[in-house]
């Protein structure tokens, strides 16, 4: 369940010409998205599973004074839960826009500044040794954001489903399968369900590589996944 966050934070825009917009807020000094920004960047043909897989720590609800009421906010641990499972191309830039410009200058000045807006007269204005100083830091932040990018790639090669997600992933199974075999209670169930589930579980392994069971599914995969059962069929083997 979301959290609730009654404080009104300020709304702050950020602009890119090759994502658009997304909108954040500071709670509690840490910043906080939009959802609907971040699933809208990223493509995800379905938002509320997007936000359904993620932890309750990981999201909000806020009050921003927007049309329709309450906000669906996602923590920074939840945009980094969504970028990194998300397979579109977009994905990589957009991640290394936030991690290497926006969340800097949040944790520095307390809101977005665009580049546009920066002083670069007032920073160089001793250009024989400032330039050397700034040059060195970009050069020093360059370098720590690649490592810990090339880290947290390693970290998701090697994730499993949370249970949560195993609970989804089962739940939509045998929604499924309760479907094509006409209902729990039927005969066609009673009878054929077992070799339903086993044909689904084999499906599933060839297609996503997830090892000897579901459960070991990279969640890079859970949302493609999701839909996969949503619209799978009963198969011969």
């Amino acid at each position: 369940m979301n959290q609730i966050v009654k404080q009104k934070p300020e709304l702050q825009l950020f602009q890119n010409e090759d994502f658009g917009s997304i909108r954040t807020v500071i709670l509690n000094g840490e910043p906080w998205f939009v959802a609907a920004d971040v699933c809208r960047i990223l493509e995800h043909s379905n938002p509320t599973i997007a936000m359904n897989s993620l932890e309750d720590f990981e999201k909000a609800k806020l009050n921003l004074g927007l049309q329709g009421g309450d906000t669906n906010i996602i923590s920074e641990s939840g945009f980094y839960t969504l970028v990194l499972r998300s397979r579109k191309p977009i994905a990589k830039p957009f991640r290394i826009w936030v991690t290497s410009d926006v969340l800097p200058t949040i944790r520095k000045t307390g809101k977005y500044i665009a580049p546009s807006e920066n002083k670069v007269e007032t920073m160089l204005s001793d250009m024989n040794c400032n330039m050397k100083i700034v040059y060195a830091q970009i050069n020093n932040m360059e370098e720590m954001i690649g490592e810990q990018n090339t880290m947290l790639e390693r970290v998701v090669d090697n994730m499993t489903l949370s249970t949560r997600q195993q609970q989804q992933i089962y739940k939509t199974a045998k929604d499924r399968i309760n479907h094509l075999l006409n209902g729990a209670h039927s005969k066609e169930y009673k009878e054929n369900s077992k070799s339903y589930f086993i044909n689904l579980w084999n499906n599933m392994k060839s297609k996503f590589g997830c090892g000897s069971s579901y459960k070991d599914l990279n969640p890079i995969y859970f949302e493609e996944a999701m839909n996969f059962i949503s619209s799978w069929k009963y198969e011969e083997n």
